[in-house]
């Protein structure tokens, strides 16, 4: 008994730390089940936690102030970098979308 006890404690600590981890490595859990890591528009920049943009299909981070604009002002050409990290968004869920920034915009 106290063995299985045991066993599903460092279950449930092992799952909840690997959330902790990608948490901390700016890792975005997006609507479809995707991990956003990287910024739509910039690319290769990694993403700010603190600088999202709430759209009908769930959150959507990027890597500074700004990306955002550009995301909503020109869909057809950062979508499907959304679609290849396994987010999806449609341009559709883009109307109405709510900005949250952090930081600020990078240099």
């Amino acid at each position: 008994m106290r063995a299985r006890f045991l066993g599903t404690g460092l279950a449930l600590l092992m799952a909840f730390g690997s959330g902790l981890c990608q948490a901390s490595e700016g890792h975005g859990h997006g609507s479809a089940g995707g991990h956003l890591t990287k910024c739509p528009v910039m690319g290769d920049d990694p993403i700010d936690l603190s600088i999202s943009l709430a759209t009908a299909a769930g959150p959507v981070y990027f890597c500074c102030a700004g990306c955002d604009k550009k995301l909503v002002n020109n869909p057809e050409k950062y979508l499907p970098k959304l679609a290849a990290q396994g987010i999806g968004v449609s341009a559709k869920d883009l109307v109405g979308a709510k900005k949250s920034e952090g930081s600020g915009h990078r240099n």
